[in-house]
């Protein structure tokens, strides 16, 4: 993708059907989408937006803590537990959501609306996929995947 200033995109449309097959009970993993931003287009990444679609065998975000208090959020029609955290240099705000949305259909920029990341940013990268961190033999079935930023 070219990257585009965030005050230019108007949305970002995107649909993600999945499946998790063989997912066992020591299965630890997330189904995420990783969209990144930068002050310049070609810069390093300075900011991360997680949206976990599912959080598998008490898997969690980087920010994350058991024992505090959530943060929860309603956005694009789903109920989301909020973390915000650090990846060396880079910001890292993660939305999880609160049950699994095994079928999303949303605006992204909601989180990004969100998080109230300065528009001066540049999208730089979207992603979705799987992170495992325990377990064998799991399989993301990806059915339906589109994205697409809607610029003024």
């Amino acid at each position: 993708m070219n990257p585009v200033l965030l005050s230019k995109v108007k949305a970002i449309n995107s649909q993600m059907y999945y499946t998790v097959f063989n997912n066992k009970r020591d299965t630890v993993a997330d189904v995420a989408y990783d969209l990144f931003t930068s002050s310049t287009p070609r810069g390093k990444k300075e900011n991360e937006i997680m949206i976990w679609l599912a959080a598998i065998g008490g898997a969690l975000p980087i920010g994350a803590n058991r024992d505090q208090e959530l943060t929860t959020a309603t956005i694009a029609g789903y109920q989301w537990h909020y973390y915000v955290g650090k990846n060396g240099d880079m910001n890292v705000y993660s939305f999880v959501a609160t049950q699994q949305v095994k079928a999303f259909s949303g605006n992204l920029m909601e989180f990004f609306q969100h998080v109230k990341l300065n528009t001066n940013q540049y999208l730089i990268k979207v992603e979705c996929g799987t992170e495992p961190f325990v377990g064998t033999n799991v399989t993301l079935k990806v059915s339906h995947y589109s994205a697409t930023i809607v610029t003024a």
